[in-house]
Parts: C-alpha cells; structure tokens; sequence
C-alpha cells in the first residue's frame, strides 16, 4: 500500500502518517506486523484500513480536504488516549501499550474508522464533543467487555465481524444507534455468549 502511488487514499495515509502528530514517529511503514520489541504503535496498513473506513460515507472536495478532516478526527481520538502521546514522548513503552490495552491495535483503529464515519454523518458539528466518551472507556485487554469482540480465544482479532463488534460497542457507549447490520451482529455475538454460559 505504502508505494502504490495511483491510490489516493494511500497517498491520503502517507501524508496523514507525515502530518498528523498522533502517528508521528509511531508508525510501522515497512511490515504489517509489529515484533515484540519495535517502538512503533500502530502499522502503516492498520491506519489505511481505518482511515478509509473513516472517509466511506462523505465526499470530501479533494486530498487536501480529506486529509483535513481525517487528521482532525484522529487528533481529537488521540487526545481521549493519553497513552499514544505516552509513547509518542518515550514515557512508556509500545510494547507495554500494545500488551495491556487494545487501542493501538488494527481491529480498534478500524473500529474507530467506522465509528467516525457514523459521527460525521450523523452529528457533524458535535462529533468532536462526542469523542471524550472515548476516554471513558476500558482498553484493558483484560477487559471482559472485549472477548468476542476485539479478542478472539485470547487473541486480538482484525476479522471483520470483530471490528464490527468492537464498533458496536464504541457507538453504543457514544450514543450512537446500531444499523441492521451491526444489530444482526450484536444479536449473533449475544446468542453465541448465551450458549457459551
């Protein structure tokens, strides 16, 4: 993705990675996956993937004006995770966050992407307000409000039910409604649970 320079929103993604100072310095551009023992917090992928889903439902004029509104929503994300800017100022390591807390992983990213793209569409002046919830929430790996949604047998999951799953509960603690879509998946998610127990 990095080097494929006839897709916009690749070009989108290196310049929101260069621009934005969330993911300034924090971004893995060469591998997919992050070894144990890197600095970087995120991939260059995990932001495309989740900047595309943030981007899905409006038409921005131009690069210039997605790049805007993408580095504006994830700015005001990042403020509500202070421990991306921890890391960013070398106060705890990456591999401690990405260890103990879900938020820098793709699944969340992704989640976050499609979360946005319901707050862009749905409350477009107060979007920023309703990120503070974000703050709110409990990134613990061990939270058990992940497992089945962004945790999978105890691994963190990208399939994409689990990043539906992961942004029904972010929408739900945003105040935002479930499509019919997302509800047919809670309502799987919610069966499966029942069985389990």
């Amino acid at each position: 993705i990095l080097y494929d320079h006839r897709d916009d929103a690749a070009e989108l993604t290196r310049r929101l990675v260069a621009e934005a100072l969330p993911f300034r310095d924090l971004v893995e551009t060469e591998r997919n996956n992050l070894s144990l023992r890197s600095r970087r917090l995120f991939t260059f992928s995990a932001i495309y993937h989740a900047t595309n889903a943030l981007l899905s439902e409006c038409e921005p004029e131009d690069l210039d004006a997605a790049l805007a509104m993408a580095r504006a929503f994830w700015e005001t994300v990042a403020s509500q995770l202070p421990e991306w800017e921890q890391v960013r100022r070398g106060r705890i390591a990456s591999s401690e966050v990405r260890q103990d807390l879900i938020h820098s992983h793709g699944v969340v990213l992704h989640a976050f992407g499609k979360v946005g793209a319901a707050l862009l569409r749905e409350d477009p002046d107060g979007w920023r307000d309703r990120l503070g919830v974000l703050s709110e929430i409990d990134w613990s790996r061990s939270n058990p409000v992940w497992a089945g949604r962004a945790v999978v047998r105890g691994k963190l999951s990208k399939a994409t039910q689990s990043v539906t799953l992961t942004a029904n509960y972010i929408k739900q603690q945003l105040g935002l409604a479930l499509s019919a879509e997302d509800r047919r998946v809670e309502d799987s998610l919610n069966r499966n649970l029942h069985d389990a127990a």
